[in-house]
């Protein structure tokens, strides 16, 4: 079974252009607007930090989750190519012998989900670094958690 987010991504680029689109057509009309040159340009400093700080926080990316009933791969590629981010696309490979695991976490507010898989290896557990399923419907969300569930046992 294969479990992604491509049309969820497409709504996103759509809402970042025209988010990020918002600004510029802002500073076409910059002298109609009938307020003080310091207010505009705060504003629009405030809203344009706001706007990135919430999109670094929730880190959205594509992410696509085949699971059959020898191994999980989990492929995931970074829609926001920020520099502090090291890892911008990856694939990871679980065989069912492996698998130990799984959490689906949620923090800041709820901006940011991500799902931690871990494996058993030579006695110990050891996790691989964090998905973002942020972009994951809430019925693809639940239906991944159930073939993980599935490839548990």
């Amino acid at each position: 079974m294969t479990i992604h987010n491509l049309s969820r991504v497409r709504w996103f680029n759509l809402a970042m252009g025209i988010a990020f689109g918002l600004p510029v057509l802002l500073l076409v009309f910059w002298d109609q607007i009938p307020l003080p040159f310091q207010w505009r340009a705060s504003c629009l400093t405030a809203y344009l930090v706001l706007l990135l700080g919430a999109v670094y926080i929730s880190k959205p990316a594509y992410c696509s989750f085949e699971v059959s009933d020898r191994k999980l791969v989990a492929k995931y590629y970074y829609l926001i190519p920020l520099f502090l981010m090291r890892v911008q696309r990856s694939t990871i490979e679980i065989l069912k012998s492996d698998f130990k695991n799984y959490e689906l976490v949620t923090h800041n507010y709820g901006l940011t989900r991500e799902l931690r898989l871990n494996v058993r290896q030579s006695a110990r557990v050891l996790p691989y670094p964090p998905v973002s399923v942020v972009l994951l419907s809430q019925k693809d969300l639940a239906r991944l958690a159930v073939e993980l569930e599935k490839f548990h046992v």
